[in-house]
């Protein structure tokens, strides 16, 4: 029989809705099997649905998100990307600071995984929106996340997620973040009021003394900052010295960049500088060429962005198994009169991926290394869609493919100038 569990939540509450946290068992199972057994079926109640997910998944033992969302299958119908046939269902979630992070489905080919998440705001807060930066962590590996749909309404964004030079050590894989950085907003329309020409004119130390001050008063705020403030300010042989200082762990994440205009319209940006966190200060020095008389009349800004970052624990350990569609193979690979020892080379239905110790990479680039497969559809060329990372002693590239790879098509790979047939 077809029952759809959100009949199966307003069956369970025909009356004032319980309190989710605290679900009636016995009454819920009674009702939900009494529509089981019905041959009618009542119309649906969104809002109950949602309302009654966390209760109706503590009862029957499946994730609310599974219970509100209908897991894969739900997904499916609302986005366009083919891989959504290459997972199978995890519906695996954690919530913390008010962020539900959840893995609808994954994949595991090889030394490469995908994953569809879920970043949902469970406050109401509007945290979530389509510019949210995250970074995925899986086991050990490189990813790279693509937002694949938003629903405004529901504040969740879902994202496919790559990962490649996944362990392959049997068991649940982990996937976690560490913080979620949102509602970003623009800097740079309002001057800082720092009275430019009244600066003192200092010598390379007196300037550098200035710049290392620990107790360094702010002269004026950074506008739009967030809270971010300029704390010493002075001309040092033909160049305005900046420093500015930031709170470390208030909530921000600032990407600021001083530009100085003149009386005349010209803008002037920094040559040079530095910065120094810690978990006591973090303050930044910027250089900007100017000649002192420019000084007069001049405005200083400071363009770029902020953004609010949240700190959490979000991690799940997800059981998914490995795909059978993969082909590896270890081998040497020529290009530009050198070789490549000891690559190891992945082909699955996300495209191709190769790893090597960052010794053995030698001298060659690999963002240069031309890719390319024979399948029985003809040629495919890869080798500008590449992506790189090094970390350790291994290095890493790969080379995903636009729609889901036919594995057993695949009759070819070339690598430089080495060919590798299947």
């Amino acid at each position: 029989m077809d029952v759809r569990i959100s009949d199966l939540l307003f069956a369970a509450c025909p009356g004032d809705l319980p309190n989710p946290s605290e679900p009636d068992a016995g009454r819920l199972r009674a009702l939900v099997m009494k529509k089981i057994k019905s041959p009618g079926r009542r119309a649906r109640r969104t809002g109950r649905t949602v309302l009654l997910a966390a209760a109706l998944a503590a009862l029957l033992g499946v994730s609310a998100l599974a219970a509100v969302s209908g897991g894969l299958d739900w997904l499916r119908e609302r986005i366009s990307s083919g891989f959504v046939d290459e997972v199978e269902p995890v519906e695996r979630s954690v919530t913390d600071e008010g962020i539900e992070l959840s893995i609808i489905a994954a994949q595991r080919f090889g030394d490469q995984a995908l994953y569809y998440v879920s970043l949902r705001d469970t406050s109401g807060l509007g945290r979530v929106q389509p510019d949210i930066m995250w970074q995925p962590i899986s086991a050990g590996s490189s990813t790279i996340s693509e937002l694949v749909y938003f629903d405004e309404t529901g504040g969740r964004a879902i994202f496919e997620v790559r990962a490649a030079g996944i362990e392959r050590a049997d068991g649940p894989m982990p996937l976690a973040m560490s913080s979620l950085r949102y509602d970003m907003r623009e800097v740079g329309r309002t001057p800082a009021e720092l009275d430019l020409s009244g600066l003192p004119e200092l010598t390379g130390s007196e300037t550098g003394a200035l710049m290392r001050e620990p107790n360094a008063e702010p002269l004026c705020e950074i506008p739009g900052s967030a809270g971010a403030y300029i704390t010493a300010a002075a001309y040092c042989e033909g160049e305005l010295v900046l420093r500015y200082d930031e709170t470390p762990g208030d909530g921000y994440v600032r990407e600021l960049r001083p530009v100085l205009v003149t009386a005349e319209g010209e803008r002037l940006s920094t040559d040079r500088g530095s910065a120094v966190w810690s978990d006591i200060y973090r303050y930044t020095r910027r250089n900007i060429p100017v000649n002192r008389e420019e000084l007069t009349g001049a405005k200083l800004y400071f363009e770029g962005v902020v953004y609010s970052e949240l700190y959490g624990e979000w991690e799940i350990q997800a059981d998914f198994g490995g795909s059978a569609q993969i082909l590896e193979r270890e081998l040497d690979i020529a290009f530009d009169g050198l070789v490549l020892e000891d690559a190891s080379v992945t082909v699955s239905p996300m495209g191709v991926c190769l790893s090597v110790s960052r010794a053995g990479s030698g001298d060659i680039d690999l963002g240069r290394l031309p890719v390319s497969l024979t399948t029985e559809s003809g040629e495919l060329d890869l080798t500008t869609r590449g992506s790189f990372y090094y970390g350790g002693d291994c290095a890493r590239a790969c080379w995903p493919v636009e729609t889901p790879l036919d594995v057993g098509e695949v009759s070819s790979l070339r690598l430089g100038s080495t060919e590798l047939q299947f």
